[in-house]
């Protein structure tokens, strides 16, 4: 590699004061002469900022998102399905819970009340007067919910 004469090298460098805390924005230009003869070449100009962090979430991905809720919620089957689907909501605590179907503008098509569950209950959907199409079910055990998908056909 060629030795460069120290007066070819020009680096301008500047640090801006951050307007949050703990924020740094820096940027630095590079001109021609530091790496080629070629002085029609344009600097190069490189803007970054440091010091932002992240926090840490307790999940990665939807399915451990699932497992904060203190029940489980089965997919239906059969999906798609015409006439009846079944769906398994398992609790270890004494609740009520209730399903309620809606379609895919969210508008509630029917409420489903399941009693109490605990442990494994087995509750039965039916498609009376719902077109063929995409629809939600949301299973509400307590306080906590999960929505799933379901199709009719």
């Amino acid at each position: 590699m060629k030795q460069k004469d120290s007066t070819n090298w020009s680096v301008s460098t500047s640090f801006d004061q951050p307007k949050i805390s703990g924020l740094t924005l820096a940027w630095f230009s590079v001109s021609p002469g530091e790496y080629s003869s070629n002085a029609a070449m344009d600097p190069i100009t490189v803007n970054y900022v440091t010091g932002i962090e992240f926090p840490k979430l307790p999940f990665v991905g939807t399915q451990e998102l699932s497992s904060i809720n203190h029940f489980k919620l089965t997919q239906n089957l059969p999906n798609p399905f015409n006439g009846t689907t079944t769906i398994n909501v398992t609790t270890e605590t004494v609740a009520p819970v209730m399903v309620e179907i809606s379609n895919i503008m969210g508008q509630t098509i029917y409420t489903v009340d399941a009693g109490n569950v605990n442990g494994t209950q087995e509750i039965t959907l039916k498609s009376n007067n719902m077109e063929a199409g995409v629809y939600f079910y949301t299973v509400t055990v307590g306080n906590e919910s999960i929505t799933k998908k379901m199709v009719v056909k």
